[in-house]
């Protein structure tokens, strides 16, 4: 049987060990806590019974983890050459792996004219049209709800130097 290092330079005295071994207790017991939290505020689990415990646990309350987005965003493309127009899948264009949907659907890039005017370039470059018409349809969540449509704008494709 192998003995048990002696306390040196590479092992911390034994209060530190247990200490650590406490810290990582609480940790452990502070997440899930936590993640009870979230569901509670989602309605996914009934409400704790003591509620003076519920602002210790300010991170389960954050809106990226209990605030559903109240609508969905879908992006259109039209792409417009000889007069005629023809819609434009994004989706073939550029592929997502995310669940949450494309990059390009989010409110930080389509509140950007730059991004905006940089998909438009990028759709000119590949679609080969005179002109690129972008808008954004946020569909609430809501049944019954009308969705709402964003213009983004029609964009010009410059002439190919080439």
């Amino acid at each position: 049987m192998a003995a048990l290092p002696a306390p040196g330079r590479r092992n911390p005295p034994g209060w530190a060990q247990g200490a650590a071994v406490a810290f990582l207790a609480a940790t452990a017991l502070y997440l899930l806590g936590g993640y009870r939290m979230s569901l509670a505020e989602l309605g996914y689990a009934p409400a704790p019974a003591v509620g003076a415990v519920q602002p210790w646990f300010w991170a389960a309350q954050f809106h990226m983890f209990n605030e559903p987005r109240p609508t969905v965003a879908k992006v259109g493309a039209e792409m417009e050459a000889g007069g005629r127009s023809a819609p434009v899948d994004l989706e073939a264009f550029y592929p997502t792996l995310r669940e949450e949907g494309p990059g390009y659907a989010r409110r930080r890039f389509t509140s950007d004219p730059q991004r905006v005017a940089r998909l438009a370039a990028d759709l000119c470059r590949h679609g080969g049209g005179e002109s690129v018409h972008l808008w954004v349809d946020r569909v609430p969540k809501l049944a019954g709800a009308p969705p709402v449509r964003e213009e983004l704008g029609r964009f010009a494709c410059a002439a190919d130097p080439s």
